[in-house]
């Protein structure tokens, strides 16, 4: 009987750790999920390195529940234009939080965007394969980069923040500008230390689609498998007592 425990409470823990949440993608601003945007930006893939932030308003976000966990974002190719090549970036890191100030109001100063939340979501090389970012259409496929730490939306409007050498062959980006001033803004800075939006502010809301979960469960280390495989062994072989009366 106890073996019997044992194994049920091992299995368990097993399928927690492995339990996979079915994700779902959002696309913002919605109304280009499958329609170009007009505009274009060298910003999140162009050939020159970046540093800037990109923050929608929580209108634009409704589809986006607080609590729900974002895993990875999406850029896309400017219609028409060819595939991005295959490549490496030496340094890609994205950054989620709150914004504190509003679109159209955002500060000059990236630090005094930045929400209490504010946490960087994957960071160092990017491999760009051939085909992950595709081109030719109008509009073209979204490419997808996931995330190494998920983000957890706390309501509010959404603050994304890009800092990145540039692409050794770079392409626009889709983006809608001029677009509405309180519900998207860009700050940009002119390289990839920047700390200011030297290169200016805009009313301008690059496409981006987000891979988002209800759940999100960590799982162990293969160590913890592995010393939870042992104990379970040593329940399952254990030699009886004898009785020695």
């Amino acid at each position: 009987m106890k073996t019997n425990i044992a194994y049920q409470v091992v299995i368990g823990i097993c399928l927690t750790a492995v339990t996979v949440f079915a994700d779902q993608t959002i696309i913002v601003p919605g109304q280009f999920a499958l329609a170009e945007a007009g505009s274009s930006d060298n910003a999140p893939l162009g050939a020159a390195e970046q540093h800037f932030q990109q923050v929608f308003s929580s209108a634009l976000l409704t589809n986006l529940s607080v609590g729900y966990w974002i895993d990875g974002i999406a850029f896309r190719v400017q219609g028409n234009e060819t595939a991005l090549p295959a490549q490496t970036i030496p340094i890609y890191n994205i950054s989620l939080s709150q914004s504190p100030n509003a679109p159209g109001s955002l500060s000059a100063t990236f630090a005094n965007n930045r929400g209490a939340d504010f946490l960087t979501v994957r960071s160092g090389a990017l491999t760009v394969n051939a085909g992950d970012f595709p081109g030719g259409g109008s509009p073209n496929t979204f490419g997808w980069i996931l995330f190494s730490t998920p983000y957890q939306y706390r309501g509010g409007d959404l603050l994304i923040e890009v800092a990145y050498q540039g692409f050794s062959a770079g392409r626009d980006a889709d983006a809608a500008y001029p677009f509405t001033a309180n519900l998207a803004q860009t700050a940009f800075g002119n390289g990839y230390n920047s700390t200011t939006a030297d290169a200016g502010l805009y009313a301008e809301a690059l496409v981006m689609g987000f891979s988002i979960a209800s759940v999100w469960v960590h799982a162990p280390e293969p160590s913890t498998f592995f010393m939870v495989g042992i104990g379970f062994f040593l329940l399952l072989f254990r030699p009886s007592r004898k009785n020695l009366w």
